[in-house]
């Protein structure tokens, strides 16, 4: 499968959860209340990073072959000053506490809007530094999980769009686990439809994709064979889960046939619909980072 500019579009998934809504709901593990809940995350998504492309902020970008490009230090500085940033952060509390009655996220949302917090916030976010985000979640009276889904939807937008207008390098120059362009950990992978086919990674904050070693854990980089293993579902080849026993940790992939292209294949809603196989790995003691 040869290179494509379309793979760095950014996908409307409104569109391709509606139309996987029936398969998902079939497998039982979401719900209508929660297909509608992702439904309005996505539309957030999508209409916001196409603000942030008609005004995005200045930001340092490093030279191809420095990774990660984007300077987030750069970025941070900026944000809290930002009208765009300010708004959408708001924006976004509002559709989470819709859908979640009893979650408040005043004091988080004053609290992201201090330099104080967001000095450190992308970075830490960008090395899984979660001890740092428990303590910012534990100052915002949220729980952790709840505090981590707000900053990474609130940033996903505005990394895309950034993403988007700097970065031009062929998805094929680049072999490690992190994502070249803003350095966060993937989330997903495919194998192209080719014989032995290429497999890439999915960035989780920034939705690039990028080249990656076949057999290699995607969260540790461990390559030894013995303590890899991948499990798929029986009767079901398009789905597979790469584990590995140094590190505990597991990505799920989805292997394209010789006629799928990449650019078509939208793993946001692929995550969805393989939720099942995260059931399993949990159950088997693997996790994702």
């Amino acid at each position: 499968t040869k290179y494509n500019k379309n793979w760095k579009k950014m996908k409307n998934h409104n569109t391709n959860l509606e139309l996987n809504k029936e398969k998902i709901l079939q497998q039982g593990m979401l719900t209508e209340a929660n297909i509608n809940f992702y439904a309005d995350i996505f539309d957030y998504q999508f209409t916001t990073a196409n603000r942030w492309a008609a005004e995005l902020p200045k930001v340092e970008i490093r030279d191809e072959g420095t990774e990660p490009v984007l300077d987030t230090a750069s970025l941070q500085n900026v944000l809290p000053s930002n009208q765009l940033y300010l708004s959408s952060l708001t924006e976004l509390a509002a559709i989470i506490s819709k859908h979640n009655p009893g979650l408040n996220f005043d004091h988080a949302l004053e609290l992201l809007k201090h330099d104080s917090a967001n000095a450190g916030i992308i970075e830490s976010l960008l090395i899984m530094d979660n001890s740092k985000i428990e303590q910012l979640a534990a100052s915002a009276g949220i729980g952790h999980e709840e505090f981590l889904f707000l900053v990474v939807n609130c940033l996903k937008p505005l990394f895309i769009a950034l993403r988007e207008k700097h970065y031009t390098a062929d998805p094929e120059t680049h072999r490690e686990k992190t994502c070249p362009f803003c350095g966060y950990y993937p989330d997903m992978a495919l194998f192209s439809g080719e014989k032995e086919g290429k497999r890439y990674l999915s960035c989780g904050l920034c939705e690039n994709l990028w080249a990656y070693r076949r057999i290699s854990c995607a969260i540790c980089g461990e390559s030894d064979q013995k303590k890899l293993e991948y499990f798929s579902e029986e009767g079901n080849d398009r789905y597979r889960v790469d584990a590995c026993h140094t590190c505990n940790g597991y990505i799920k992939s989805v292997r394209l046939n010789r006629l799928d292209e990449i650019e078509n294949c939208d793993l946001i809603i692929e995550n969805l619909m393989t939720l099942p196989l995260d059931v399993e790995m949990l159950k088997k003691g693997f996790s994702k980072p």
